[in-house]
């Protein structure tokens, strides 16, 4: 081979190491630009979703105010910002009942509900005690109320002749603010 072939194949050599080193580069390049561009579309169409979603959630946040102002059976659901504090306002509200009908509250604790019902619960476990007279007043007072209060895991001693002493849970539907 003459040094003319030299050259040529040097210069081929070369070439072909260039293309080789280009693609090496173009190749994960491309493909991140390709996955860059797939990724925008998926995020654009998130957005146009949660715009939707945002336009879907106003529409019934104005859906619930109509309905408080149209339905008074609203009332029947304890108000709040949170089952928290909606238990919370609950467990005061229970105390206040039975002391008002001369029982003793020996505890009384919230309880944690599950938060993803449509009208979260807020529990409150009341233990207590009064006589049969009171017991049947306070037990009538908080079913018959409002809000709508529902009583659960009733347990009743009796301690001695006059003391009943008695365990249960107060349950109430929360409609929440937010």
């Amino acid at each position: 081979m003459n040094a003319r072939g030299h050259c040529l194949a040097a210069w081929g050599i070369a070439a072909a190491a260039a293309i080789l080193a280009g693609l090496v580069l173009w190749l994960p390049a491309h493909s991140l630009q390709r996955s860059g561009i797939a990724r925008a579309e998926t995020l654009q169409l998130e957005r146009r979703q949660l715009r939707r979603d945002a336009a879907r959630l106003d529409a019934l946040q104005t859906e619930v105010r109509a309905m408080r102002e149209s339905h008074p059976e609203i009332g029947d659901f304890l108000q709040g910002e949170s089952p928290a504090i909606v238990a919370a306002d609950l467990q005061r509200q229970v105390e206040d009942l039975i002391e008002a009908h001369t029982g003793h509250v020996i505890s009384m604790q919230p309880l944690d509900e599950p938060g993803d019902e449509l009208f979260p619960r807020a529990t409150v476990k009341v233990q207590m005690y009064a006589n049969v007279e009171t017991l049947q007043k306070i037990l009538y007072a908080l079913e018959t109320g409002r809000p709508r209060l529902f009583l659960d895991d009733v347990l009743i001693w009796r301690r001695n002749p006059e003391q009943l002493e008695v365990r249960l849970h107060v349950t109430g539907y929360v409609w929440t603010t937010t």
